[in-house]
C-alpha cells in the first residue's frame, strides 16, 4: 500500500506566528530579577574607575565602612581570596591568555571598571557610601584606536603579555594571488564598522543567595545563558557544579549583551557567600552603557577579483 502522508515542517518565514506570552506581560505578571526580594536582602553598588588606564594605588574605605546601614566595603584585594580572575581559555595557536579580575587589581583598563563594592541595607545607602571612598590613581597613557594599539610602541594593556595583539589568525583556500593577477575587474574598498551597544529595556542585574548549611549558591540573573554562567561560576568560585544554580527569570531584552559572564555576577556571588545574606545588584542605565559587552570596532580592507560578467573568482581581506 502506498503511503501518501506528507510530512512537512512548519513554515515560519512570512507566516503569522501567534505569541503566547503577551497576556502575562501586558497584565503586569512578568517576573524579573528586580522583582525578587528575599528576606534579609542587601544591596550592592560599585565604585567605578573614571580613567581608561591607570595604576591603582591605595583605596581608603574607612569612612564608607563607618556609615550607618553599610554592611561591607570590599576591594579587589579582599575578593581575590574568594574568586579567581576570569580567563578565556583557547587552544588556538599563539593565543595570549589574560586575566580579568571581578574587582580591579593593580590597575584599571577601561572607564567604568569596578574597583570597589559597597554592600548596604539599601541601594541609597550604598550609593552614598561610594562617595566616601578615596582611590589613588596614577593615570597611564590610553589608546582608543585598535590599529594604533597593535603597533610595537603602543602602551601595553595587560602587563602579563608582551603585546596588545592577543590573537592573529589567517585563513586561505585556493590561490588568491593568481585570481587577482588574472582578474578582468578588481574592486577594493575599506569598510569601518563602529562600536555599538545593545540598549535593552531591562538593564543587567542579579541576586545571589548562599545557604551556608548546605553549601548551595543560587544566582538569579538577567542572563541569556544560565547553563554557561553556572559552569563558569562553579569554576571561578571553586565550588562543585551541583551546588551552583543559576535561574534566568523573564529577561527584558538581551541581543547578545547578556550572553556572557560579567564581573558583577561573580562579585555578587562571592559577597553572598562571604556575608551569608542575599545580595542584589541592579545596574542603572549609565552603568549598563559603560560596562555591558559591545559590538567591536572593526576595520575591513577587502578586494574582490571578478570576471567581466561579474563572476567572483577571488577574495582577499584583512580584518
Amino acid at each position: 500500500m502506498e503511503n501518501t502522508t506528507e510530512w512537512s515542517t512548519p513554515k515560519f518565514v512570512g507566516a503569522r506566528v501567534l505569541r503566547r506570552e503577551d497576556r502575562r506581560f501586558l497584565t503586569g505578571h512578568g517576573t524579573y530579577v528586580d522583582d525578587y526580594r528575599p528576606p534579609g536582602l542587601l544591596h550592592a553598588a560599585f565604585l567605578r574607575s573614571p580613567h581608561a588606564h591607570a595604576r591603582l594605588g591605595h583605596i581608603e574605605t574607612a569612612n564608607a565602612r563607618d556609615m550607618p546601614g553599610v554592611v561591607a566595603v570590599v576591594t579587589g584585594a579582599d575578593l581575590v581570596r574568594m574568586a579567581k580572575p576570569v580567563r578565556a581559555k583557547s587552544r588556538m595557536s599563539q593565543y595570549r591568555e589574560t586575566g580579568f579580575p571581578p574587582l580591579a587589581l593593580g590597575k584599571v583598563r577601561y572607564v567604568g571598571e569596578a574597583v570597589a563594592v559597597v554592600v548596604a541595607e539599601s541601594r541609597y545607602v550604598a550609593e552614598d557610601a561610594l562617595e566616601e571612598i578615596r582611590v589613588d590613581y596614577e593615570p597611564l597613557p590610553a589608546v582608543s584606536d585598535a590599529t594604533a594599539a597593535c603597533e610595537p610602541e603602543a602602551v601595553i594593556l595587560h602587563d602579563e603579555v608582551a603585546s596588545n595583539v592577543l590573537l592573529a589568525r589567517e585563513f586561505s583556500r585556493g590561490d588568491a594571488e593568481a585570481a587577482m593577477a588574472g582578474a578582468e575587474v578588481r574592486v577594493r574598498e575599506r569598510f569601518r564598522f563602529h562600536r555599538h551597544a545593545a540598549v535593552c529595556m531591562e538593564n543587567r542585574g542579579c541576586v545571589a543567595e548562599y545557604h551556608r548549611g548546605r553549601g548551595e549558591l543560587t544566582l538569579r540573573s538577567a542572563t541569556q545563558c544560565p547553563g554557561l554562567l553556572r559552569d563558569a561560576l562553579a569554576d571561578l568560585l571553586d565550588m562543585p557544579e551541583h551546588l551552583v544554580r543559576v535561574i534566568a527569570p523573564d529577561v527584558g531584552g538581551g541581543f547578545g549583551a547578556k550572553s556572557s559572564l560579567y564581573p558583577e555576577e561573580l562579585t555578587v556571588c562571592a559577597l553572598a557567600c562571604m556575608l551569608s545574606r542575599p545580595v542584589k545588584w541592579i545596574s542603572d542605565r549609565r552603568e549598563d552603557l559603560l560596562t555591558s559587552t559591545q559590538a567591536w570596532d572593526e576595520v575591513v580592507e577587502a578586494e574582490l577579483a571578478l570576471r567581466a560578467d561579474g563572476t567572483i573568482i577571488g577574495l582577499r581581506a584583512e580584518v
